[in-house]
C-alpha cells in the first residue's frame, strides 16, 4: 500500500511540475482572459509558468447527432478548440496540411451567437470551397458598443487544404450547426463551449 501511495505522490509531482490541469478535478487554474470588454493578448504564451488544459474537447452522444464540449483557459483558446472539434468530426485533422489560409471576422450580439456564427462560417467554407481545416488561430475576441448596443467581434485565421478523399479520412458529414443546448460559460476558470452538430 505504501508503494502505491509513493507512486501516487510521484505522479502528482510530475503533473504539478508540468503544469497540467485535469478538467475532471476541481483545480484552481490561472485564467488568462481579461475581465473587461476585450479579450486582447490572451494568446500570449510568453509566460514561463503557462498552464495547459488536459484535453481540448470531448464528444457526447445525441440521438442522430453528435455534441462536443471544447475547453480553454482563455476564450480564444476555447473557440480554437471548438473549431478543431468540428473538423475532427469530419476528418482526421492530423492528415490535413496547411496549404490555404483564410481570414475570418465574425460580429455577433452575444458569445453563444458568436460561437454559432464562427462554426457556421467554417462549415460554409468547407462546403462551398471544398476545404478541410486543421489549424485555428483566433487572434482576439473583443466586446464593442455601437449605437448603445453591445457586440462581440472575433478575428481569426484558419489553415487547411482542398479536400482529397484519397488522402483524407472521411468520417461524418456535418449538415448544420444547431443552437440546441449551445452554451458558452466559465467553470473553475476554464471556458466551456458546448455545441451540437446535425449529421
Amino acid at each position: 500500500m505504501s508503494i502505491i501511495f509513493f507512486f501516487y505522490l510521484f505522479f502528482c509531482e510530475i503533473m504539478v511540475n508540468n503544469n497540467i490541469v485535469d478538467l475532471n478535478k476541481n483545480n484552481n487554474t490561472v485564467d488568462t482572459v481579461n475581465n473587461g470588454n476585450s479579450a486582447n493578448n490572451i494568446n500570449n504564451s510568453n509566460n514561463v509558468n503557462e498552464i495547459k488544459i488536459a484535453k481540448k474537447f470531448e464528444f457526447f452522444d445525441v440521438t442522430a447527432d453528435i455534441g462536443f464540449t471544447a475547453y480553454g483557459l482563455s476564450l480564444t483558446e476555447g473557440f480554437q478548440n471548438a473549431a478543431n472539434a468540428l473538423f475532427e468530426v469530419i476528418t482526421d485533422t492530423n492528415l490535413v496540411n496547411v496549404e490555404v489560409l483564410k481570414d475570418i471576422e465574425i460580429k455577433s450580439e452575444d458569445l453563444i451567437s458568436l460561437l454559432y456564427d464562427f462554426l457556421e462560417e467554417l462549415l460554409f467554407l468547407h462546403e462551398t470551397e471544398f476545404l478541410l481545416f486543421s489549424e485555428f488561430n483566433v487572434k482576439d475576441i473583443k466586446q464593442i458598443t455601437e449605437n448603445n448596443e453591445d457586440f462581440f467581434i472575433l478575428n481569426a485565421t484558419v489553415g487547411g487544404e482542398a479536400i482529397d478523399w484519397n488522402k483524407h479520412q472521411q468520417k461524418a458529414e456535418v449538415k448544420a450547426i444547431t443552437f440546441h443546448q449551445m452554451n458558452v460559460f466559465k467553470n473553475n476558470n476554464v471556458w466551456n463551449l458546448k455545441a451540437i452538430l446535425d449529421l
